[in-house]
């Protein structure tokens, strides 16, 4: 076998069981002809945005018990499906949908409220039993970007304004959650306080704070096929020591320029406020640093309860006040200022350039692999760097250098994964006060 895996195999694997089971399925599917065939996947048209308000209209209430919690089995095949999703290979994921949810159902959308752009919907059918959420996948899209909607029932309007947000960036994926965040009684195993429920913490139903969840895999998904894409999550909030928008990275005080950035386009278009945390002038306290999703960008090795000390500036915690979320007119600053500093992946030239952490780690290559694969690393200053492996659990189980790094000099270094079991592992670089993480998947 060679290094890398077939573009059909599987990107995120946990277990060797899990990569078993699905593996097994996907022959199982392809010997019954299922897999791989050229599937019809059922076409319809209409209004994106009233799409996602019949999709919301449907959820789960608060106190409804409406989110049914995942399996490992359920995780390990959502994360095969999310992959698929990512690479437009409908057929598998109609497959396995249809063979192992067959609640829910792939349809290509052609949103003729628009732009007539089409996506393929990813979607629980009526009537809601699981909660698992919604995905949508862009096929011509224009920039690396998830709008993420954790709370749909609860922030009135964020599902319809990030629909909109979402087809005028052309950003690739949507995703958003199934219930209502207080829809389950029993308590996230994630950590963090919340007043949200009445019972001052987390409930398993809340996206944002968990991460055995449809939700969380097709983010990680998103973040692993695309490191250097921009995660928006939307929120809303109805605190007066809060801005029209704040703004944050996911940690209460590490924002990254690209805030600025984000914030001084909107700021040139009057009317509007805009905090940022840890900007020394905002006292909202809403800097989402225990959101798991924003934890994982930001190379948490254990998101559910390891916060980060820095951030990447890749995950954008957006907290809006109601007025934004009600009108085109206010959230389209918003929309041009994403238009305006986030690149068209069709540009010739950037438009934008990547802050500068200090210690960057290039993306793996091969990866996902099996006995090796590559990364390398470049400074900005000439320091002393260490590049260590870990796995989910923040073990270590390599270190790959120790020592001084020169700018101009990038160093490469290769990570030997001969003798590590399948799963998802971390190569991290630090040095100087920064940190990079990437991702790799190991398949054996």
């Amino acid at each position: 076998m060679g290094q890398c895996a077939s573009h059909n195999e599987i990107r995120f694997v946990i277990g060797s069981l899990g990569r078993l089971l699905v593996l097994s399925l996907l022959l199982l599917l392809s010997v019954l002809g299922v897999a791989g065939a050229a599937t019809e996947i059922p076409e319809i048209s209409g209004d994106l945005l009233g799409e996602i308000e019949s999709i919301r209209s449907d959820m789960p209430g608060r106190d409804s018990e409406g989110f049914d919690p995942l399996t490992g089995e359920d995780m390990d095949l959502w994360r095969t499906i999310a992959s698929a999703l990512l690479e437009e290979e409908a057929g598998t994921v109609d497959s396995l949908v249809t063979a192992c949810f067959p609640k829910y159902q792939l349809v290509l959308f052609t949103d003729t409220g628009l732009d007539s752009a089409e996506y393929y919907l990813l979607r629980e059918t009526p009537p809601v039993t699981r909660g698992w959420g919604t995905l949508i996948l862009r096929l011509d899209y224009e920039r690396e970007i998830a709008i993420e909607v954790p709370h749909p029932l609860f922030e009135t309007n964020t599902p319809s304004e990030g629909g909109d947000i979402f087809r005028r960036t052309s950003a690739r994926l949507f995703i958003m959650a199934g219930t209502h965040r207080c829809a389950n009684s029993s308590h996230s195993p994630c950590d963090g306080t919340s007043s949200v429920c009445g019972d001052g913490v987390y409930h398993v139903s809340d996206m944002a704070h968990l991460t055995e969840a449809v939700y969380q895999v097709a983010h990680e998904a998103f973040t692993v096929s695309y490191p250097d894409g921009y995660s928006f999550s939307l929120h809303g909030t109805g605190r007066d020591t809060c801005e029209d928008i704040f703004l944050s990275n996911g940690h209460e005080s590490d924002s990254r320029q690209i805030l600025y950035d984000l914030r001084d386009h909107m700021l040139a278009s009057g009317d509007i406020t805009i905090g940022i945390a840890g900007d020394g002038v905002s006292s909202c306290p809403l800097h989402g640093s225990t959101n798991t999703q924003g934890r994982y960008t930001n190379g948490s090795f254990a998101p559910c309860s390891q916060s980060v000390s820095s951030t990447t500036g890749f995950f954008i915690h957006a907290e809006q006040q109601r007025y934004v979320r009600d009108s085109l007119a206010v959230y389209s600053k918003f929309i041009d200022a994403i238009k305006g500093l986030i690149p068209s992946i069709h540009a010739g030239i950037p438009q934008v350039t990547r802050p500068d952490f200090g210690v960057c780690l290039s993306a793996p290559h091969p990866n996902p692999c099996t006995t090796r694969t590559g990364v390398t690393v470049t400074v900005s200053r000439t320091q002393s760097v260490r590049v260590e492996v870990f796995d989910p659990l923040g073990h270590r189980v390599a270190l790959l250098h120790d020592g001084e790094v020169t700018a101009g000099r990038p160093l490469s270094l290769e990570v030997n994964t001969g003798e590590l079991s399948s799963g998802l592992y971390f190569v991290r670089a630090s040095g100087g006060g920064t940190v990079s993480t990437r991702r790799i998947t190991v398949l054996k």
